[in-house]
């Protein structure tokens, strides 16, 4: 390029002149009338299909049904006699717990020189979507009552039940 080409470049003579890009349309759509619409929208009405009937659930197989109990004794503020399983309604044997538990609190005593009462027993129910439920356990009727009410979520659907079985004695 010389030096006249340049400086007519800068004064803006006989620039080149860029090409633009064809204009294009974007597709037109057909008008609709308000018949028309109706037409259309009872013709996918007739091809959609319809919604599905909630599911009823499957009958739960009780035997099947596991759930978690944590059983911890307390005498005088120390746990003892941990206890944790995973098991059927029907396996636990709250008896057979509350007999290991208070032979550990006798031994205890006994060691340090003292008496122990009972001073309760607390089952307490816990559950993803469920709020947290809890019940005195004074008698077998007690324990009955809370195997009803864990058997009624079972039957729900409600999984990964916990129950927190606490016996709490004190020194004398």
């Amino acid at each position: 390029m010389t030096h006249e080409e340049i400086c007519d470049q800068v004064a803006g003579k006989n620039t080149p002149k860029r090409k633009s890009a064809p204009n294009r349309k974007a597709p037109t759509r057909p008008l609709r009338s308000p018949s028309n619409e109706v037409e259309e929208n009872d013709e996918r009405e007739e091809n959609e299909p319809e919604p599905r009937a909630k599911r009823s659930a499957a009958p739960v197989d009780m035997s099947q049904c596991r759930f978690n109990i944590v059983c911890i004794t307390k005498f005088s503020d120390k746990e003892i006699v941990p206890d944790m399983r995973t098991v059927k309604l029907a396996e636990f044997k709250v008896h057979d717990y509350n007999s290991k538990a208070t032979k550990a609190v006798h031994k205890a005593a006994e060691k340090q020189k003292v008496g122990y009462d009972q001073e309760e027993t607390i089952a307490t129910i816990k559950a993803l979507k469920l709020t947290k439920e809890s019940k005195v356990i004074e008698d077998p009727l007690d324990w009955k009552d809370l195997k009803e009410v864990i058997h009624h979520h079972m039957e729900q659907g409600i999984k990964n039940i916990r129950v927190d079985y606490t016996l709490t004695f004190s020194k004398t």
